[in-house]
């Protein structure tokens, strides 16, 4: 696995992360309620890190496909610890099963040739 493919898989898991954040945090987090406007325009910095995490991970598998992958698991990666955390929906066998799936995914777009 090549540092391209890293990075663009962290700087996507970073990028959901923060929406995560946008969406979500309103409903539990009294700051983020009291500053949406803020939080409205980080989506302007979110785009670039999703823009970049593109740009570096194209360089690195060399087509688009694994990207939109990467990008889907690490959504689902990110949402399933953050809601677990902030919102107290524990994580059931049912969720624990589609987070091992989408990692296979990322395994698979990564190993698989």
């Amino acid at each position: 696995m090549n540092a391209q493919i890293i990075i663009s898989t962290l700087l996507y898991l970073l990028a959901q992360t923060l929406v995560w954040f946008q969406l979500y945090g309103p409903i539990k987090i009294p700051w983020i309620k009291e500053n949406q406007w803020i939080i409205y325009a980080a989506a302007i910095p979110i785009t670039y890190i999703f823009a970049q995490g593109t740009k570096i991970g194209y360089e690195g598998f060399g087509e688009a496909w694994p990207l939109r992958f990467v990008g889907f698991s690490m959504g689902i990666l990110s949402f399933a610890i953050l809601t677990s955390y902030f919102m107290n929906e524990g994580i059931t066998l049912k969720s624990i099963i589609s987070v091992l799936l989408s990692l296979l995914i990322v395994v698979i777009q990564v190993v698989w040739k």
